[in-house]
C-alpha cells in the first residue's frame, strides 16, 4: 500500500505488540486515522534486545534505506504507555 503523504503535515504513527502486531497511522494526534492494519503472529512478543529502524534498516538497498526530507520528533519506544506530554511538537 503506498500513501503520498503531505511534508507539511504532522502523521501520528502507532505500532503496538500483543499476540500480533498492529500499525495505526493518523493525521496528527487524534486525527483522521487512514490506516490501521493488524498481523497476527503465533507468540507474544519478548525480545532479549529491541532495535527500532527509523526509515529502513542499513543494508536494505537504495532509497528504500533513507526518506529523503523526513523529520522525526517525540519519538517513544517503552513497554510502558507514552506519556501524553511527548506529543506536544504535533499539536499546532
Amino acid at each position: 500500500m503506498v500513501f503520498l503523504l503531505d511534508p507539511s503535515r504532522s502523521y501520528f504513527w502507532k505500532g503496538s505488540w500483543s499476540n500480533g502486531f498492529r500499525l495505526q497511522v493518523s493525521e496528527g494526534i487524534g486525527g483522521v486515522a487512514f490506516y490501521d492494519q493488524a498481523l497476527p503472529v503465533g507468540n507474544a512478543y519478548n525480545p532479549p534486545r529491541h532495535v527500532a529502524y527509523l526509515g529502513a534498516p542499513v543494508g536494505s538497498g537504495g532509497e528504500m534505506a533513507v526518506i529523503v526530507g523526513a523529520t522525526y520528533r517525540n519519538v517513544w519506544l517503552s513497554s510502558k504507555p507514552r506519556p501524553s506530554s511527548i506529543g506536544s511538537a504535533l499539536a499546532k
